[in-house]
């Protein structure tokens, strides 16, 4: 009877090396497989330290327009991971709230309005992310679930102008 008891514990025993060793062989297959796919990504989007530029394109959820050129977004940046910030819209220059006549508030009210009905709570691709020469802001192109780039709809409607990080023009 005591022969067999002991049978039992070493079968237990047994058992549980297997099952710790099923276990490391999941915990490395796992390691391994996320290995393998970062350095895939690296290779497909490579990120030099000190590199500022991000090509995306990443998903973002608009949480909410400043005005007629800068969002406020939930940027989903990997495996339930999200980062919120303000995203400047990348060669566009939209009249300013903070307006210097009637016309330029107009613009200004016009385009920030016409953003909120296109892309406020709906989510959008961020590509060619990159910092602005001002407080280090966030540039980006946007674009829709469409893939229609959000600057483009802002000049075919009149509604912002071009701007290559000159002197802005005045509105009024």
């Amino acid at each position: 009877m005591k022969n067999a008891t002991n049978n039992c514990k070493i079968g237990d025993m047994n058992m549980q090396k297997d099952k710790t060793l099923i276990f490391y062989f999941r915990i490395f297959g796992f390691s391994l497989m996320m290995l393998l796919l970062l350095a895939t990504a690296a290779k497909a989007n490579p990120i030099t330290k000190g590199e500022t530029r991000l090509e995306g394109p990443i998903e973002a959820t608009v949480i909410r327009v400043i005005d007629g050129d800068t969002i406020f977004v939930e940027a989903h940046v990997w495996l339930e991971q999200s980062i919120k910030t303000f995203i400047r819209l990348k060669g566009v220059d939209a009249a300013e709230k903070r307006a210097k006549c009637a016309y330029e508030l107009e613009m200004a009210n016009t385009a920030t309005n016409f953003l909120k009905k296109e892309i406020e709570g709906k989510r959008v691709l961020l590509k060619n992310i990159d910092y602005g020469k001002y407080s280090r802001r966030v540039l980006a192109d946007v674009l829709t679930q469409e893939r229609e780039m959000v600057s483009e709809m802002l000049f075919e409607r009149h509604l912002a102008r071009y701007y290559n990080g000159g002197k802005r023009k005045s509105w009024c």
